[in-house]
This record gives C-alpha cells, structure tokens and sequence, in this order.
C-alpha cells in the first residue's frame, strides 16, 4: 500500500511505474538521475554486447565461463564486469573479441552497448534504458525478477532462461535482431528524459518548501 499523503520523488518515469495510477498526484516521477561518462568506451563496427551481474552477487565464475563459451570468438564485441580481480584472473586467457574488468565505467560502456546482460538491479536497468539499451535479463533476488517483470511487460528484452552457453547465445541473438527490443528501450528512454530528471526534483523540492511556508505547516 502507498504513502499517497507523503510528498515523493520516485527515480522512474510514470510509464516505467507498474500500477502507477495507485500512486496519489504527491509522487512525482522524474526518472533516473545518471551521473556523466567518466571513461567513454570507443565506438566500434562490431555490436558490443555488456555483461555484469552488479556489485553484490556478482562472484559467479561458472557464469562468465559460460559467457565466454557463448560469446567468444563471435563477430560481437564482449565487454564483461567481473567484480572482483580474483575473478577475472580466473578467467584466464580471453578470446580477443572479449575485454573483461573487475569494474568498467558502466555508464560509458552503456552509452556505446547494443545490448545488455544483466542482474537486473534497478540502477542498472535504469542506465541501459536510459541509453535505449535492449536488455537480456538475468535476476538474482526477487527485488530484481520484479524489475525484470516490467522489462518484459514493456517489451524492452527478454528473460534468460538459465546460464548454459546455448541459453546465452540464442537470447543475446534474438535481443539484437529483433528490432522490437530496442524499440520499445527507446520508447522508455524517451519517457525517462521527459520526466525532468535532477531539475524536475529540485523544482519539486523547492514547491513543496513553499507551500509548507505558506501554509505554516
């Protein structure tokens, strides 16, 4: 049940809210607040595919293995976040159409990405979306299989349904030839970027302050 009496600045857009209109007019929906590109990743020929699985459950070794099976020595170009060095040292030698780190700059990697391979943690969906980034989807708790839920409702990717090398392949395969995928991330895209961002949030912030004022309350 929603707080509807509480002023609330909700970082999504009203399109991307499941059950929106049981939200009173007091949450108001600004989108994601990305902080700028740090370490942009070069444009390339080839469709750059971007593999993390977030900065908490993200030690799964068998995983990228299956990653690198899937995707290596493919015309694609795989960039994969590890999380940890142990990790990537584990790896071993890698097929040379694949770069993995134990962090990238995930907000540069997803402004130049045709298609993601994540854990689905909020943040990270809201950065690919942002970018219009179609999404295979790979979640870990049950707060994340709910944020995958409204990616496949909207239509912007498609569930993974488990972490063979052969499940991988096909889902990456079909999120980059189906143009359906990135056209409805552009869709949310465009609904992020309407909703104002850090300025509708501060304008927001700034009204409430007054009308308290005015109200002595």
């Amino acid at each position: 049940e929603n707080d509807n009496a509480t002023h609330t600045i909700v970082y999504t857009s009203r399109y991307f809210q499941p059950a929106v209109e049981t939200f009173s007019p007091r949450y108001v929906f600004v989108g994601p607040s990305l902080r700028p590109i740090r370490q942009p990743l070069a444009p390339s020929p080839q469709k750059t595919v971007y593999i993390s699985l977030g900065t908490v459950n993200n030690q799964n070794l068998p995983f990228y293995r299956s990653c690198l099976t899937a995707l290596g020595e493919t015309p694609y170009r795989v960039v994969m976040a590890v999380g940890r060095e142990s990790v990537l040292h584990a790896l071993g030698p890698l097929p040379a159409n694949v770069q993995a780190e134990a962090m990238v700059d995930q907000i540069g990697v997803l402004a130049a990405a045709d298609v993601f391979l994540t854990h689905c943690g909020m943040n990270s969906v809201s950065e690919a979306l942002f970018f219009g980034v179609p999404l295979v989807c790979c979640p870990q708790t049950r707060e994340q299989r709910g944020v995958a839920n409204r990616v496949l409702a909207l239509g912007a990717g498609l569930l993974l349904p488990d972490d063979s090398p052969q499940a991988i392949a096909q889902a990456i395969g079909i999120a980059l030839s189906d143009p359906g995928y990135r056209a409805h991330a552009a869709t949310i895209a465009q609904s992020f970027r309407e909703s104002g961002g850090a300025p509708q949030a501060a304008e927001t912030i700034l009204q409430v302050i007054a009308q308290d004022r005015a109200t002595g309350t």
